[in-house]
């Protein structure tokens, strides 16, 4: 999926991850989000400085992860501009501890990266778990963003797994809980 992804062309992911803001900022849980935290996307993943700007421009709490190796974990950290971000370990851009203060883990929404997802929530991301720790230890709508071709059938899902509540792709809007109902009223017919 790594090599799929990187291999879209730079134009074809930026018009991509335009869209696929645009679909965030029409829906309601944009509107009705008071505070995010949002991944800063870095080479070939969904682009997210735009949606950063944009929830400082409406005046939106915004926090970001900072990768914790030992122990293995993300802390999110209130970042209030681009200028607050510095280049982390494996070219990651992440707050400056000096320059961010410790966000509380209560969000309205969190963005989601990963190398894929499937219609139910699934999702697989880099390897280590920190998405999903991060995510087990916050209330927010968890939603994922992924290229279209990011979504696959079924993404194996183990017990420590946190599922996405909704996908947004540069073609479609995904209520993963919906899918996750009829999915289970199908296996039970």
């Amino acid at each position: 999926m790594e090599a799929l992804r990187a291999a879209i062309p730079a134009e074809e992911r930026e018009a991509a991850s335009d869209a696929i803001g645009r679909r965030l900022f029409a829906s309601t849980a944009w509107r009705d989000a008071r505070s995010i935290h949002a991944y800063v996307g870095v080479g070939p993943e969904v682009a997210t400085v735009s949606i950063l700007e944009r929830a400082w421009t409406e005046g939106k709490r915004v926090a970001c992860p900072k990768v914790v190796w030992r122990p293995q974990g993300l802390t999110a950290y209130v970042v209030g501009s681009l200028q607050e971000l510095v280049e982390g370990r494996r070219g990651l851009r992440e707050p400056d501890p000096d320059r961010a203060s410790v966000a509380e883990s209560r969000f309205d929404l969190v963005l989601v990266p990963g190398l894929a997802f499937d219609r139910r929530g699934g999702r697989i991301g880099y390897g280590a778990g920190f998405y999903d720790r991060f995510l087990t230890e916050v209330e927010a709508l968890k939603v994922g963003l992924a290229y279209n071709l990011q979504l696959i059938d079924s993404v194996p899902v183990e017990a420590h797994d946190v599922r996405v509540d909704r996908i947004l792709t540069e073609k479609e809007a995904i209520d993963c809980r919906i899918e996750r109902r009829e999915s289970d009223r199908r296996e039970e017919a």
